[in-house]
C-alpha cells in the first residue's frame, strides 16, 4: 500500500491528540466529595481518510475502512489487504452485522472492534486489536490466518480475563451479544 507508513503515522497522531488537561466540578459526580474538582481529557480529531485502522502480520499490511455501499443499519467493513511479496492486493467486505464471535477469523474480529471503536461503543478506549496484538490475543502470523483462520474469540478473550484489555474485549462482546438478544 502506498504511504501505508504515512497514513500509520497520522493514524497514530489523531489516536493519541489529547488537549491540556481540563478541571470539572465534582458536584453530581462524587458524592460527599462536591468541593473538589476532577481532571478529565478529552481526545479530539477525525481521520478525513475514513481509515478505521491498520496493521500487518508477516507476509502482508491491511487497512479498514466502511465500504461505499455500508449504512448504519448494515454496517460494512472494506479490508483492503497487500501481500509483501508483491503477489497481490485484495479487497474483502466484512458485513459487521453478519460477524459470529464463536467462529470468525482474526480479519473480521478486527472490522467488528474497528467498527465498534468508530461508533462509540467501547467506552473511550480505543486501538483494542493493537492492544490485543501486544498482548498476545491476537496473534495471526502470516495472512492466511489473519484471513480465513476460524475461532471462537469468545473462549480465546475468557483466556485472557486476567489482563485489562482481555478483560474488556470479554465485557465488550457480552454486551453486545446482550444488545442484539434484547426485544424492544
Amino acid at each position: 500500500m502506498a504511504g501505508y507508513k504515512q497514513a500509520l503515522q497520522a493514524y497514530e497522531a489523531m489516536c493519541n491528540s489529547i488537549f491540556e488537561p481540563k478541571y470539572i466540578s465534582a458536584e453530581g459526580l462524587l458524592p460527599g466529595k462536591e468541593e473538589e474538582r476532577i481532571q478529565v481529557e478529552y481526545k479530539s480529531g477525525e481521520l478525513t481518510s475514513g481509515i478505521l485502522g491498520l496493521g500487518g502480520c508477516g507476509n502482508g499490511l491491511y487497512s479498514l475502512r466502511y465500504a461505499q455501499d455500508s449504512t448504519a443499519e448494515n454496517p460494512i467493513v472494506e479490508v483492503r489487504v497487500e501481500n509483501l511479496q508483491g503477489t497481490g492486493k485484495n479487497t474483502y467486505f466484512v458485513d459487521v452485522n453478519a460477524v459470529d464471535v464463536k467462529n470468525a477469523a482474526e480479519m473480521e474480529i478486527f472490522a467488528l472492534l474497528a467498527h465498534y471503536e468508530k461508533q462509540g461503543m467501547t467506552a473511550g478506549n480505543v486501538r483494542l486489536y493493537e492492544q490485543g496484538r501486544a498482548s498476545g490475543i491476537f496473534q495471526a502470523e502470516n495472512l492466511t490466518e489473519f484471513l480465513y483462520e476460524k475461532k471462537n474469540w469468545s473462549e480465546r478473550f475468557a483466556q485472557f480475563s486476567d489482563s485489562d484489555i482481555g478483560l474488556m474485549l470479554q465485557e465488550l462482546l457480552q454486551m453486545n451479544a446482550e444488545s442484539e438478544s434484547a426485544v424492544f
